[in-house]
């Protein structure tokens, strides 16, 4: 569960929340031995759900920046060989995404 501890930090860090006034991040936190999630809503609709236990802290930052950049309608850069974790906070933080 270390890396959805880790995650939420990332994205409910003031940098992440003072950039981006479309975001809102809501924990909840269950008692009942069912696997940790998170669930993501973007302004369209779609959502993105991902299993933390099974998932590292660069994997789900890296899924999220992949979603993101997707549904960013600026002209795409040419992508970077390997994305740090503050670039990829600094790609969720441009206020695309609702994440709950």
């Amino acid at each position: 569960m270390g890396g959805i501890r880790e995650f939420l930090v990332m994205v409910g860090s003031e940098k992440a929340r003072s950039t981006s006034i479309n975001c809102e991040v809501m924990t909840e936190v269950k008692h009942d031995q069912s696997e940790p999630l998170v669930d993501i809503t973007f302004m369209d609709g779609e959502r993105l759900m991902m299993k933390g236990a099974r998932l590292t802290i660069k994997e789900m930052l890296t899924a999220l920046q992949s979603r993101c950049v997707a549904k960013d309608p600026r002209p795409k850069l040419p992508p970077r060989s390997s994305p740090t974790q503050n670039t990829l906070i600094e790609l969720f933080c441009v206020g695309i995404c609702k994440c709950l």
